[in-house]
């Protein structure tokens, strides 16, 4: 639909697109006035309009860049991306370790007092917020159309921070020096740090943008985060059934083959 081009981030939830959308909005690039536009969706906003859809991005010059979880697990969003910019858009598909994904998601909802559950009836009574985003090759191959796929798996930005930054500046043509693997935004709780404890005063007044646009500013600076954010260390000491667990594995091994990287050797086996 006219000129417009795009690059849209699918996902998944707790993999890093936060970070990604906070990165590239401090360099000026041309992300949403919010994190989820949600329009290659129906049952998001795809009614009303492609003219809407732009809209919800600054007015200049280079590709619209919509960073959306919702799409990876709505099977719709391929035709309608496709219907809109073509298979020469470029979609990226972050991943991340699907257990430490799963923890990450709980530990979220909980933290927004949106759950006070064990993981074990999230898992069995949520299995779309808590296992179905964590199975990620049916969301590799339903894509898989588009010939600029990225897959990019959000432990390399601990473990491979150079090689991470390179390929984020390489995708946006933007300068590695201004990738900053350090930073974190919206962590789950076992984080820790001072954003634990700032987090239940902070919640009842978000809902005033000025507070929203302060503690973005704040994140923003690399030393504030390191001490709202200090460094997670990666747990997963909460179980799940061992039913979920080989249907994760079994997923694994299918996303290793789709992306032709053994995941084990990230992940573990």
């Amino acid at each position: 639909m006219g000129s417009e081009s795009a690059i849209i981030c699918i996902g998944a939830q707790r993999a890093g697109t936060t970070w990604l959308y906070r990165v590239l909005k401090e360099n000026g690039l041309r992300v949403g006035h919010q994190k989820e536009v949600d329009y290659f969706r129906y049952l998001g906003n795809y009614d009303r309009g492609f003219d809407w859809y732009v809209d919800q991005f600054p007015k200049s010059k280079g590709p619209l860049i919509d960073i959306t979880p919702e799409y990876a697990i709505a099977s719709e969003a391929p035709d309608l991306i496709e219907r809109s910019f073509g298979l020469e858009c470029k979609i990226l598909f972050f991943v991340r370790e699907p257990l430490s994904r799963i923890e990450s998601a709980y530990q979220k909802h909980r933290r927004n007092g949106e759950i006070n559950c064990s993981l074990e009836f999230f898992a069995k009574y949520d299995w779309d917020s808590c296992v179905q985003r964590s199975l990620y090759s049916d969301t590799i191959q339903r894509f898989s159309r588009f010939k600029k796929l990225e897959v990019l798996v959000y432990e390399d930005m601990r473990f491979d921070s150079i090689g991470w930054a390179n390929k984020v500046a390489e995708i946006f043509e933007l300068s590695p020096s201004v990738i900053d693997v350090g930073k974190q935004f919206n962590p789950s709780l076992r984080s820790g740090g001072l954003a634990s404890f700032l987090n239940p005063i902070y919640r009842p007044l978000s809902k005033f943008g000025g507070v929203r646009s302060l503690k973005s500013s704040l994140e923003s600076l690399a030393v504030v985060n390191r001490l709202l954010y200090p460094e997670p260390s990666e747990t997963n000491t909460l179980e799940l059934p061992r039913s979920v667990v080989e249907l994760l594995h079994q997923d694994r091994d299918k996303c290793s083959k789709l992306i032709n990287r053994n995941l084990n050797d990230t992940w573990g086996s």
